[in-house]
């Protein structure tokens, strides 16, 4: 019943926009003044001392060798690539010749993010080889974690549409309790056999051989701080919903562009590094993709203000919302000289990826192996192009901050497959090509 209330509707709270890369950076930082999305999931059946674990394990995952290092990252990659590469020849529609069809937001992207954030995050999905007993697919896992995204980081004005966001959000949050409940306790036991069978003294890998080795070390660590089953089970899937959805609009943009007139000559490039798969053309291949992200991403992420607070010459209230323009503070010229130009090999750039939630460092990582994965094994798929007509089309919608800000609803958008319904993130494009080539039997360079 705390989840209701007598009090009558008023107007929507003014939400105060952030747009510079200092103040951006500064606030997304600052944890303690501004409180992250995770505690609108309170009322949705998610413990206090989950959200709780989750903003401290921010701390170690930020410095952690398993998490964060450069052998982590190649573990990343590499399981990246491979699921890519068995999705793009399982998805392909041969239409004669050397004539190919593919979707690659629907049969790809989405398989591929649900997928990874299932191995790295203990959640329970099915699989052919290795959990043939799993409880979702990839697609409703995938569905499972955006319904609670959707909830805590695009909250609209309206009551209805927040009652019935709020409600998707509950269901999915007792499906994803439930489901991970089972498979991190699989995942403690196979953490302590294979710290019985070869690691470090203290129990604890220096560097992870594959991602479910990561995700096993995670459950340990948060059941060795005390925490409950069900407690490790709502921190993990939380910590899954910080890498959904995002990754897939990321890599989808920045697809479209190097597609595009304007990013032709950059595409080239993209696929000359592809062929020599080599580590340095990777990291490469993460600098074409950071770059492409900062020049067209409409990203913008929600903070609370938890007391008064200035920024320059701007006075934030208490418990008011602030916007965060992350697309707006990567086009900062103060941070990015030249901020429309497409340039990979910019000095030391700061590139703000994520701010969604408190383990935003980690997510940084997941973006980057994914959109490295993804745009390595796109440029390896020869005469890509966009499908004809409708098909081709990414159907994107751009609501204009001035006429829609009476809703407080507005930025890049996408429609349903039907053009039946507004969504946060792409659901479908379809795109065509002549062959695919191996990534991992490219010359080495």
């Amino acid at each position: 019943m705390d989840q209701f209330s007598m009090t009558k509707p008023k107007v929507p709270q003014h939400k105060f926009a952030v747009d510079s890369h200092t103040a951006v950076c500064q606030i997304l930082r600052d944890q303690r003044s501004f409180e992250s999305p995770w505690r609108s999931l309170r009322g949705t059946y998610v413990s206090e001392n989950a959200i709780s674990a989750l903003t401290s394990f921010q701390q170690e995952a930020e410095s952690s060798q398993l998490y964060r290092s450069p052998k982590a990252a190649k573990v990343y990659l590499d399981f990246l690539i491979g699921k890519a590469k068995v999705l793009v020849e399982g998805a392909a529609y041969h239409l004669g010749g050397t004539y190919n069809q593919i979707d690659f937001v629907r049969d790809v992207a989405i398989p591929l993010n649900a997928r990874f954030l299932a191995e790295l995050f203990c959640l329970n999905v099915k699989s052919r080889n290795s959990n043939p007993s799993g409880v979702h697919t990839p697609s409703e896992l995938y569905k499972l974690l955006l319904e609670v995204r959707n909830w805590t980081s695009t909250a609209s004005p309206d009551p209805a549409a927040q009652w019935y966001k709020r409600r998707k959000a509950q269901e999915s949050a007792l499906k994803l309790t439930e489901s991970t409940s089972v498979s991190v306790s699989r995942a403690a036991g196979w953490a302590i056999s294979s710290w019985l069978w070869g690691s470090t003294p203290e129990g604890k890998c220096a560097e992870p051989a594959n991602v479910k080795e990561v995700g096993a070390d995670i459950v340990k660590s948060l059941r060795a701080s005390g925490r409950s089953e069900t407690e490790v089970a709502q921190t993990m899937w939380m910590m899954a919903v910080d890498g959904v959805g995002s990754p897939v609009t990321a890599i989808t943009e920045v697809l479209d562009y190097f597609l595009s007139e304007n990013g032709a000559a950059h595409w080239t490039q993209v696929q000359t590094l592809a062929r020599q798969n080599s580590e340095k053309s990777n990291k490469r291949i993460g600098l074409y993709f950071l770059e492409a992200q900062r020049l067209i991403s409409d990203q913008v992420c929600r903070r609370t203000a938890k007391a008064s607070f200035k920024i320059g010459t701007k006075s934030i209230g208490s418990n008011e919302d602030v916007m965060l323009l992350i697309s707006k503070a990567n086009n900062d010229p103060h941070a990015f000289p030249s901020p429309t130009k497409f340039d990979p090999n910019r000095k030391d750039p700061r590139y703000i990826t994520s701010g969604f939630g408190p383990t935003s460092m980690l997510s940084h990582d997941i973006l980057l192996a994914y959109g490295t994965a993804l745009l390595k094994i796109a440029a390896q798929m020869e005469g890509l192009r966009r499908a004809p007509n409708e098909m081709g089309k990414l159907k994107r919608v751009q609501l204009d901050e001035e006429r829609h800000k009476h809703a407080q609803v507005y930025g890049r958008w996408y429609m349903t497959p039907d053009w039946g319904y507004l969504v946060s993130e792409p659901t479908t494009w379809k795109l065509e090509f002549d062959n695919f080539q191996d990534p991992l039997l490219s010359t080495q360079g």
